[in-house]
């Protein structure tokens, strides 16, 4: 059985770069196109930090040398911001949907982790200010007289 999710590098199209023509998906503009997939064995070597670090310089290269114009997205207001930022080439838990004109876009799975992240972070919070009120002598005496 194949599993359906994979760890990838990816980024926003841009029909500029990737390339855009008359038989491309209508809304392929909106969704992450995948740069890299990666194996779980070439997470514990360096070729992965490298290959990062290689496309982020790629990319501020890209636009060093267009510095005096800004990139236009037809869909992405922020594009130039987003792209700019160091964080947003980062390894994701994608899934890849093939499109029926053979193009392949991702589906990137790692916000469901960062939103249970932020649940569980929130849940342990809470519970040590209850525990933490629990400990209060005041707390303590009333439960003492009141059960």
């Amino acid at each position: 059985m194949q599993n359906k999710y994979k760890l990838g590098i990816c980024e926003i199209f841009h029909p500029n770069i990737h390339g855009f023509t008359n038989n491309s998906y209508k809304y392929i503009d909106t969704h992450y196109m995948v740069l890299s997939i990666l194996n779980v064995n070439d997470l514990y070597t360096l070729c992965i930090r490298n290959c990062i670090h290689d496309y982020i310089n790629y990319i501020y290269r890209y636009y060093n040398i267009n510095n005096h114009k800004l990139i236009h997205h037809p869909n992405i207001r922020n594009y130039n911001n987003i792209i700019s930022n160091k964080n947003n080439i980062k390894i994701d838990i994608i899934q890849i949907i093939n499109l029926p004109t053979n193009e392949a876009i991702v589906i990137i799975k790692t916000i469901w982790l960062k939103i249970l992240q932020r649940k569980i972070k929130k849940f342990y919070k809470d519970r040590s200010i209850k525990l933490k009120k629990m400990k209060n002598i005041k707390y303590l005496m009333k439960r003492e007289i009141t059960g």
